[in-house]
């Protein structure tokens, strides 16, 4: 299986790649992270957010791409989406 983590370009770029993780058996909490993908894609920020704030591993630790996803999800609810946002997040920093 695989879940897709994210969009990213790198400083400079304007063309983006996704990041993916792989499992030969995902773990049940993938679906929490489903769930919350879903939301993020169609800019549903504040479902997006909840979903991803709720997603634990297995182990009961936060699960890192989730918790970067639920902090762009809150700047995007305080600070709005730039018109010209694709879907890929642009890197700042090398």
């Amino acid at each position: 299986a695989v879940r897709r983590n994210d969009g990213v370009a790198l400083t400079g770029k304007s063309q983006g790649t996704y990041i993916a993780e792989i499992a030969e058996s995902p773990p049940g909490w993938w679906e929490d992270f489903d769930r919350a993908w879903l939301a993020y894609e169609v800019h549903d920020w504040a479902g997006a957010l909840d979903c991803f704030a709720r997603v634990r591993r297995s182990d009961g630790q936060e699960d890192g791409p989730s918790r970067v996803l639920a902090a762009r999800c809150r700047r995007f609810l305080e600070q709005g989406v730039p018109a010209d946002w694709t879907g890929t997040w642009v890197m700042q920093d090398k």
